[in-house]
């Protein structure tokens, strides 16, 4: 479908949706008209995004250690232990992409993993927004609007696409630790909430370091909003399963071999690089991406909070403000993410993800008050965030025939056909999936290779050689961008002769 006609379809759509909306005051039809329009843009979205991620390199790589490890290989290799696939978070950042391993074709196995990363990513917040509605009574189609317009952003924000879109840690580390804001949200301050909050949140941790400040943010949200008693529960809670969950992936692996490669490694990174922002370049950044929630956050307060009352009082009776809590308290280990070597914007979606769920909840609140002034400014802002959300979101359903058209030539695909032609052979460096499949066995990330030599980690020439193809005799890269930027022309010089004729898109070299 091209744009044009796509535009008059959502053109149409819109227009019918505002006629059977007729008798409502203005903002209400205008809510009720733009919906067709949000929701099929959020579905055009995550559509174009799946299929996009099958061309993107490093969903490959992320998934390549968690399918390694059902193949015999360990988690962390250690000094020399096997080959380098890069993982430098905790083990159940792999772990949770698991079910993906089951793919038949690393095709399949990438596309799993890129269907976990969103039902990770969206399903904990959309049921907290969805919950919320239903206790707050707020009309289905406020609802639905707000739950598109959460999607739309994690499209059209980069911080929040890197990790809603991306096989990545971050998507089961934020799922999780949505789950346990959620918990202290909505739930009531019992022992077995604060359990619960707290077993979601030391999984979250266990799945990207970053996620540490939540194990500080629980008891104080629940210092906050239930006072001292549910604060010492809570901190209890979160102190005894923290450290019986440390306890158990230390005794489950070679615990010298996890402090390296998710303590030692990430820690030694540089602090500067090419493209990276300074702090204070990562702070504003944050803002500018946090922006629109804000405004809608901060709209939604104006209309809800009683005039007069205290603050703490204020606080208590807007629960949804634990959210903002948890962005806040998140946010100095997201600019911290942001500006180290191998850090890129989506470490800020440690921030901007809650600050997103919350303002998507308080505006659900504020969207059940009667019509107002400061109701109807709320209604509007979020009606404007989702029309600038459906700017990039238009580009991409247009795209989605010429994805789905694409679709046969995914380096997945073809690298899977040029691997079995030369099985031992061709060694695909950003591409450790490819040759998994195809020969059962897993060769150097050569990412994973640069983020050892970089962080004072020696790479033994042996070690490289042990874990490279056996007749090596190609080098395959998914793109000529690939092919000048890769590590592995350190540790293979003499690769610089391009071989013709190669199917797809691949640049494959030779001696």
């Amino acid at each position: 479908m091209s744009e044009a006609a796509l535009l008059l379809a959502l053109a149409a759509t819109t227009a019918a949706a505002a006629w059977a909306s007729r008798g409502r005051p203005p903002l209400e039809r205008a809510l009720v008209a733009l919906l067709p329009l949000l929701l099929a843009l959020a579905a055009a979205s995550v559509a174009a995004e799946a299929l996009a991620g099958l061309f993107r390199a490093w969903n490959d790589a992320r998934l390549a250690p968690v399918v390694a490890w059902t193949r015999g290989y360990p988690l962390y290799p250690g000094v020399d232990g096997g080959p380098l696939l890069g993982l430098m978070y905790p083990p159940l950042a792999a772990l949770a992409y698991l079910p993906a391993a089951w793919g038949r074709t690393p095709e399949q196995a990438v596309g799993a993993g890129l269907a976990l990363a969103q039902v990770y990513y969206f399903a904990p917040p959309a049921a907290a927004l969805l919950v919320a509605a239903r206790r707050g009574a707020t009309p289905w189609p406020a609802t639905a609007a707000c739950l598109a317009v959460f999607v739309l952003l994690g499209a059209a924000l980069p911080s929040l696409a890197g990790a809603a879109f991306w096989v990545h840690a971050d998507a089961p580390a934020l799922g999780l630790a949505a789950l346990a804001t959620a918990a202290v949200h909505l739930g009531r301050p019992s022992l077995a909430v604060h359990l619960a909050a707290a077993v979601a949140a030391a999984l979250a941790v266990l799945s990207k370091q970053v996620a540490a400040p939540l194990l500080v943010a629980l008891p104080l949200a629940a210092l906050v909003y239930d006072g001292g008693a549910a604060a010492r529960r809570c901190a209890l809670c979160v102190a005894g399963v923290a450290g019986a969950a440390a306890a158990l992936a230390a005794g489950a692996l070679d615990l010298d071999d996890l402090l390296l490669d998710a303590l030692v490694v990430p820690s030694r990174q540089p602090w500067t690089g090419p493209a990276l922002p300074t702090a204070a370049g990562a702070g504003l950044e944050l803002l500018l991406h946090g922006l629109g929630p804000l405004l809608v956050a901060g709209a939604s307060w104006a209309a809800l909070a009683p005039q007069g009352a205290a603050a703490l009082d204020r606080l208590r009776a807007e629960r949804w403000t634990v959210w903002l809590l948890v962005a806040l308290l998140m946010a100095p280990t997201a600019v911290l993410g942001r500006c180290k070597v191998g850090g890129d914007v989506n470490a800020l979606s440690f921030s901007t993800y809650f600050l997103t769920v919350g303002a998507g909840l308080a505006w659900l609140r504020a969207a059940a008050l009667p019509p107002a002034p400061r109701r109807d400014l709320c209604v509007a802002l979020l009606l404007a965030l989702g029309l600038l959300a459906c700017v990039p979101a238009l580009e991409r359903a247009a795209a989605l025939p010429r994805l789905v058209a694409r679709l046969p030539e995914n380096p997945e695909r073809t690298g899977l056909a040029l691997a079995r032609a030369r099985p031992g052979a061709v060694y695909f460096p950003f591409h450790p999936l490819v040759s998994l499949y195809a020969e059962g066995r897993a060769y150097h990330l050569s990412d994973a290779v640069y983020s050892r030599v970089v962080a004072g980690v020696e790479v033994g020439e042996e070690h490289v050689r042990a874990h490279l193809p056996p007749r090596l005799e190609r080098v395959a890269h998914a793109s000529a961008a690939d092919a000048r930027l890769d590590f592995s022309q350190v540790y293979l010089p003499g690769f610089t002769r391009v071989v013709e004729g190669t199917p797809g898109a691949w640049v494959v070299l030779t001696r």
